[in-house]
């Protein structure tokens, strides 16, 4: 191949990659908390395109974003941080070298993170290992149960044992430590 036809088809596949480019978008916008408008340092904006991401990006310190290179289609924007809730954008239709600008405002959100279990043994012990069952009461469970004592919050909880002395006396055993500071 001679230098000219070289040059050439170099020219060509550099034009092919320019005329590729200008057809690529950008998606840019803020994420911003719907409460205070405070921009959001670190949310994740991605673009969706069938399910599956294709492009993101993260918010600055400014809570501006910017997605380069977004190929022309319609697409699901989504913007998620933590402790705030996901917004989602549907339908948003990307043209051939466009700028498409959107706004993302968060509403908070509750972390809903592992469960604490609280163990009444004298030194620290996993779940596995516990010599009886082991029953987590939720804090719905007893918003939900409006009852006269703890007693009968407890009753039915697994590894533990309501006694009934009485009226509205009651001995509550727990894990089978059956004494009087169980009470």
């Amino acid at each position: 191949m001679n230098r000219h036809a070289l040059h050439a088809s170099l020219l060509v596949i550099t034009l092919c990659v320019s005329v590729g480019a200008q057809d690529a978008a950008i998606v840019t916008g803020s994420v911003t908390d719907a409460e205070t408008g405070r921009p959001l340092v670190g949310a994740n904006v991605v673009v969706v395109s069938q399910g599956e991401a294709v492009l993101g990006a993260v918010s600055r310190v400014d809570g501006r974003y910017t997605v380069r290179g977004v190929p022309p289609g319609t697409y699901t924007v989504t913007a998620s941080h933590i402790g705030f809730g996901v917004h989602t954008k549907k339908e948003v239709v990307v043209g051939k070298g466009a700028l498409v600008e959107l706004a993302f405002a968060l509403m908070e959100a509750e972390l809903q993170l592992n469960p604490v279990t609280v163990t009444a043994s004298p030194r620290s012990e996993r779940l596995m290992d516990a010599p009886a069952e082991i029953g987590v009461l939720e804090k719905e469970e007893i918003q939900s149960r409006p009852v006269p004592s703890v007693a009968d919050h407890l009753q039915g909880t697994q590894g533990v044992d309501i006694l009934t002395l009485g009226v509205n006396a009651h001995r509550v055993v727990v894990r089978g430590f059956n004494s009087a500071t169980t009470n």
